[in-house]
């Protein structure tokens, strides 16, 4: 969250408006908070914490933003390319796997500027991201259920 704090301080800089939501909580939420309030962006950056049913705000949202450093399966992703959204994210390992290497979404680096560029890219070409909304298909559906399957197989059979 804290990158993403930064993000946000450089599109409202560059004259974005919008409302970016943080849901979950964690270790950093004093230091973010404090991040935001530094800032000025207490009107802009509002911080939710733990939401029971995160998908009136995931549906809602023009685009999912997803600025991680580390994740290995992001279920996060995963929903907001079940639900249809356009999909910015950091290029963690679980994001590049979920987004097929950029294929179901925009892969930035792993810093604010580049989140910041990402979402102004995607805001500002609607061809862009309407190419990148409601690319969950059937076919997704069929693969995955195959591929976890196939790896439960393999972690009982040891």
């Amino acid at each position: 969250y804290p990158m993403a704090v930064e993000a946000a301080k450089l599109l409202r800089d560059r004259g974005l408006d919008f409302v970016w939501f943080f849901l979950g909580d964690g270790a950093d939420r004093a230091a973010v908070e404090a991040k935001i309030s530094v800032y000025g962006l207490e009107d802009t950056v509002r911080l939710k914490g733990f939401v029971m049913n995160p998908y009136a705000y995931m549906s809602a949202c023009d685009i999912y933003v997803h600025p991680a450093y580390l994740e290995a399966q992001p279920l996060a992703i995963m929903e907001a390319i079940v639900l249809g959204k356009a999909i910015v994210s950091t290029d963690s390992l679980g994001g590049k796997a979920v987004l097929n290497y950029g294929e179901k979404g925009l892969l930035v680096s792993q810093n604010a500027g580049a989140i910041a560029e990402g979402i102004m890219k995607m805001n500002g070409d609607p061809a862009l991201k309407a190419s990148f909304e409601n690319r969950y298909t059937p076919e997704d559906n069929l693969r995955e259920k195959k591929a976890y399957a196939q790896n439960w197989d393999a972690l009982l059979s040891e």
